[in-house]
């Protein structure tokens, strides 16, 4: 078998033609159809030595209809390891068995999160079945600890990054991410510190809702936000490190391109120093803790109205410097700003899942 071949059959991982043969008479006879199947060592043996790829592994695209092929030969996942090529169309990106394909049974948790890569919630990705790419086509949905590995290459995510209802992962630190084209999405999750210093661009979405655990989130170099910026009853949060964000929502103005920070009941601050223009309104209320609120570079707000409200520690100085600012800026909407004021976010933490004791 010659170099290339043997790079190739290795990133393939192991094929069993005997057993792929009685898979294949199986399924056939199973259908009513002549089950009589070449043996196809000899022409494989041939491919293996004569494919046109360097060594190393094959390119992986993680994009498109993955899984959809090795699904619909394999049957059901577990079968499909040991058909060639059996990863599917999203597995596969110059011929062959993709180890993505091939380790997952057929059903590639590449194709299987429904917007052109994204690995489905049920179907963890690992290193095995999501080789780590630069470039990840569609939506990344974390299954558990064990997709984590899978993101560690990763620049840039053209759908959603979303962790939803995870336990077991204390941390996500992913210091190569640069982009996301859609969301970047956490939920009711158990996860404790968010570390993404290297993410400059989100094109949609910058949402943290009622992770119990959670007490940093630090996303210095994040510029611009194509929605809203949402941080809703992340009750132990005690950190937000937003210090170069400059636009939240388009250039135009947009009902879905806000700022909301309500129910963090241990935010002590709220500090945005580049923040230049949000497309709708702003809203900080009921975090209980916040004393200091600081958007002193802020030009344009163009909602029917900022609220400040309901921040119980927070003191005269900062609403007044805010005040100041909306006018001077020409703000024609409501302006609804008040220091201190009773805090309610205490009782509705309560109500605020967690993960279960041990995970």
């Amino acid at each position: 078998m010659g170099t290339n071949g043997a790079a190739l059959m290795q990133a393939a991982l192991t094929v069993n033609i005997a057993e792929a043969r009685a898979n294949l008479v199986r399924r056939f006879e199973a259908v009513g159809v002549d089950a009589s199947v070449p043996d196809v060592a000899a022409q494989l043996t041939q491919f293996a030595d004569q494919a046109p790829f360097e060594a190393g592994p094959p390119a992986v695209n993680a994009g498109g209809s993955g899984g959809s092929a090795g699904a619909s030969s394999a049957g059901k996942a577990g079968e499909g390891a040991d058909l060639p090529g059996g990863g599917g169309a999203g597995g596969v990106s110059a011929g062959g068995a993709s180890a993505a394909g091939a380790s997952a049974g057929g059903a590639s948790a590449a194709g299987s999160g429904g917007k052109g890569g994204g690995p489905g919630i049920d179907e963890p990705c690992t290193l095995d079945t999501c080789p780590c790419v630069e470039v990840w086509s569609g939506d990344f949905d974390v299954a558990g600890p064990q997709s984590l590995p899978a993101l560690e290459c990763v620049r840039e995510i053209t759908g959603s990054l979303r962790f939803h209802q995870n336990c077991g992962i204390p941390s996500v630190a992913l210091p190569e991410l640069r982009s996301i084209g859609a969301d970047l999405y956490f939920h009711e999750s158990g996860i404790e510190t968010v570390s993404l210093p290297a993410l400059a661009s989100v094109g949609a979405a910058v949402y943290f809702h009622q992770n119990a655990a959670l007490t940093s989130v630090g996303l210095p170099s994040l510029a611009t936000v194509g929605e809203y910026l949402y941080f809703d009853h992340n009750c132990a949060l005690t950190h937000v490190g937003l210090d170069a964000l400059q636009t939240v929502g388009p250039a135009a103005s947009s009902e879905n391109a806000y700022l909301y920070f309500s129910g963090n009941l241990a935010l002590p601050a709220l500090n945005l120093p580049a923040l230049s223009s949000v497309a709708s309104y702003v809203y900080v209320s009921s975090n209980c803790s916040l004393a200091q609120l600081a958007l002193p570079n802020l030009t344009t707000v163009s909602g029917e109205y900022v609220y400040v409200h309901g921040n119980a520690a927070l003191g005269a100085p900062p609403v007044t410097a805010l005040d100041a600012r909306l006018v001077e800026i020409g703000f024609s909407g409501e302006r609804q700003l008040a220091a201190g004021g009773a805090c309610n976010a205490a009782e509705s933490c309560a109500e605020v899942r967690t993960c279960p004791a041990g995970l």
